[in-house]
């Protein structure tokens, strides 16, 4: 199922790649505490990492992106799933929440070409539970 060579394919490796250079760069100019200044309790831990991924990603990538795509063409879909996934993330209107949500349509969109190319919902889900892996890292160390 998981049979894809990765020095073959560069949109899982860019993927992979994708939260490690925005939190670097968060990290950098001290702007990650600003996204992460709460403690997470173990039960929100265990939603980050294993619930969130795998519903979002059945919502989002399977569903709504099957069903739009029916009806209107890739690039529209990707834009109209992303848009419906990032408004799910919204929390207020300062810069480092806009900040945030760019991120997160940017690797929405990332992983809704992913969906589209592989038509494989499981390397979505591993993807986002490794991105959320990135939030719960650097909350702790915030906290």
């Amino acid at each position: 199922m998981l049979s894809i060579r990765l020095g073959q394919n560069k949109l899982i490796i860019s993927a992979i790649i994708l939260p490690v250079v925005i939190w670097c760069i968060l990290l950098y100019f001290n702007l990650a505490s600003h996204f992460l200044n709460y403690t997470l309790s173990t039960p929100q831990v265990l939603i980050i990492l294993l619930a969130s991924p795998l519903i979002e990603e059945i919502v989002f990538r399977d569903v709504f992106q099957s069903v739009i795509l029916r009806q209107v063409r890739l690039v529209i879909n990707i834009v109209i799933t992303n848009i419906l996934f990032t408004i799910l993330h919204f929390n207020n209107f300062s810069l480092y929440s806009m900040l945030f949500l760019l991120g997160v349509f940017v690797s929405g969109v990332l992983l809704s070409i992913i969906r589209w190319r592989y038509n494989n919902i499981l390397i979505c889900i591993l993807l986002h539970a490794y991105y959320n892996t990135f939030v719960v890292l650097i909350s702790y160390y915030y906290t």
